[in-house]
């Protein structure tokens, strides 16, 4: 039975006051008392659609599973709609303290974290040097040239995102999305410990990759206001993901833009069916929006938030050569790209100290996976809301 510090939660939540049940809500209350209708805390909050006070719930440890006296458990299907789901799990992730201690003690990861905590995106110069640099640079060409043959042949057309790899024609672009294959110096550069370290800062508990692409952009006078080219964000919970980049980019250049300050913002769920957002979605103006540019120096890298809103460029300039490696706590498996790497590639892996592509090489590729695919109704993200072990 709940005492009178949870029976006045109970009460505040039924009589529509959230911030003063969130007042009551310490560490030290039972958060699975359950009151005299069966119903446990995270049922009300859940019912009443407070997605703040489910959120602080599930923070302190409440059980998801407990069933009240009609056989559901709070955040199923059956008990609440995929509208609220999504609205806890928005702000479960986005508003989540970040834990700065207890990760790492290196005062330059937790001046990164910080930033991106606040602004969303961050420039970390030069990380990737040196011979790293220099090998990776030509793995990435080698993948290139082949894509190049393929084009001749028509082997390397775009059918659909989850390929392997393809020429993109419209965008004047290669995209590989299994670049570690090919490249044993990547692999290494993955598991960079400034790089695990901000990320599992940042995700607040350990981190694993969810993918590992590349792109080479050939100029383009065309402009694009589409796809990865238009405002848009990744359709992910707090993902930590980084850009490397492999040649020299300036401000007349193919840059990605970010509006700092917007990965805090919880998009709603028919918002996530579509990447595609706004100035208005983000309640700014564009004369109000300061953008970062990601411009820099071969080797340098940006850390952000790929909720935010951002946007690739296009233009007559340079060349662009980019890796993105996507860095979560999503236990999904579905996430996850997967790779073709060969079996000593693999072994490497496997007997390395690192555990954030051990699942990565477990799962069949997603580009087998999609050609027994019959069409998805829903998006990945969508298919686990009814599934809180995989986010929570």
């Amino acid at each position: 039975m709940p005492n009178q510090s949870e029976e006045l939660i109970v009460s505040y939540i039924e009589a529509g006051q959230p911030i003063k049940a969130l007042e009551l809500l310490v560490p030290s209350i039972n958060v699975n008392a359950i009151a005299s209708d069966g119903d446990t805390l995270l049922h009300k909050a859940v019912n009443a659609g407070y997605a703040d006070v489910a959120t602080r719930l599930l923070t302190y440890g409440a059980d998801f599973h407990i069933k009240n006296a009609k056989g559901l458990a709070p955040l199923s299907k059956d008990f609440t709609s995929a509208e609220t789901i999504h609205a806890i799990r928005q702000a479960y992730h986005r508003d989540t303290p970040i834990p700065l201690s207890g990760v790492t003690n290196n005062p330059a990861v937790h001046g990164v974290v910080e930033k991106m905590s606040r602004e969303g995106i961050v420039k970390v110069e030069g990380l990737l040097h040196g011979a790293q640099l220099q090998q990776i640079q030509k793995d990435i060409s080698q993948l290139v040239r082949k894509l190049k043959l393929g084009k001749l042949t028509g082997r390397s057309k775009y059918i659909h995102y989850d390929q392997r790899e393809y020429w993109q024609k419209n965008h004047r672009s290669y995209v590989f999305n299994d670049p570690l294959r090919v490249s044993s110096a990547l692999i290494d550069f993955c598991e960079t410990p400034f790089i695990t370290e901000a990320a599992d800062t940042y995700l607040g508990k350990k981190s694993h990759i969810k993918r590992v692409m590349g792109m080479r952009y050939l100029p383009s006078q065309v402009s694009l206001d589409k796809q990865q080219f238009g405002w848009h964000h990744d359709m992910e919970d707090r993902q930590f993901k980084v850009m490397v980049l492999l040649t020299d980019i300036g401000p007349e250049d193919q840059y990605m833009a970010y509006i700092p300050g917007t990965h805090l913002i919880r998009h709603g769920y028919e918002h996530f069916l579509t990447n595609k957002i706004t100035y208005e979605d983000c309640n700014i103006t564009p004369a109000n929006a300061t953008e970062v540019h990601t411009t820099g120096k071969a080797g340098d890298c940006y850390f952000f938030d790929s909720n935010g809103m951002h946007r690739g460029t296009r233009s007559n300039g340079k060349m662009r050569d980019a890796l993105f490696i996507e860095y979560t706590t999503d236990k999904n498996w579905k996430n996850i790209w997967g790779t073709d790497m060969d079996e000593t590639m693999k072994q490497k892996i496997k007997n390395g100290s690192g555990n954030l592509l051990k699942e990565y090489i477990a799962v069949r590729p997603k580009w087998e996976r999609a050609k027994e695919r019959t069409e998805r109704k829903l998006p990945t993200w969508a298919e686990s809301l009814n599934e809180p072990e995989l986010w929570v």
